[in-house]
């Protein structure tokens, strides 16, 4: 099995709009977009607009057009990470609890992929779900219950309700390796700093 980042999740956030103290401008927006290459491909969350052509372009570096790609996971249903779902035309769809499918992890267990399952992160939106992986390490995608620039921020991170702090807690405490929704793939060095700027917390 092969995990495989095509895009790293971008999130420009250029503060409020003129005139308001409410409403940010997020210029360019993107989710990660991660492929897992196994019997069937999955696809987890597809992205935003503006996005498109370079997805298929690394699924190309792949050698996998967006027709073999079998399945397409959302973590939860924002824009960002399911604009592009249409690119995948023979994929199964599975989305949250709120959407179409009453318990995708129901469905995501009928792939019958050994060491592949649902975890369920709510916090950020309710039925927000990420992906875990066992290999030689253990991978969380993780969407967009992990953000490095939310933990590294005190007051951001006080001011998040605490369902997302659990639930960052938990894939902290159980992943060797996390693919966000937004920025660079926690690992190593990385993981160690952000668990212990959660845990001097």
């Amino acid at each position: 099995m092969e995990i495989i980042v095509l895009i790293e999740g971008v999130h420009n956030d250029l503060g409020p709009l003129e005139g308001t103290s409410v409403i940010n401008s997020i210029n360019p927006i993107c989710s990660s977009v991660t492929l897992i290459k196994e019997k069937k491909n999955i696809i987890i969350d597809t992205g935003f607009r503006g996005f498109e052509y370079e997805i298929v372009s690394r699924l190309q570096e792949q050698n996998l057009s967006c027709e073999e790609i079998d399945y397409v996971f959302n973590t939860h249903s924002h824009f960002d990470h399911c604009y592009n779902n249409y690119l995948f035309t023979n994929a199964k769809l599975i989305f949250g609890q709120s959407i179409l499918t009453p318990k995708k992890w129901d469905v995501l267990n009928k792939i019958a992929i050994p060491d592949l399952s649902v975890i369920e992160t709510p916090g950020h939106y309710p039925d927000h779900q990420s992906i875990l992986v066992k290999t030689d390490k253990i991978f969380v995608i993780a969407g967009d219950a992990i953000r490095e620039d939310i933990i590294r921020n005190e007051v951001m991170w006080n001011s998040m309700n605490s369902e997302y702090t659990a639930s960052a807690k938990h894939i902290l405490d159980i992943a060797d390796v996390i693919v966000p929704g937004h920025g660079k793939t926690i690992e190593g060095k990385l993981l160690r700093e952000l668990k212990m700027i959660i845990e001097s917390r």
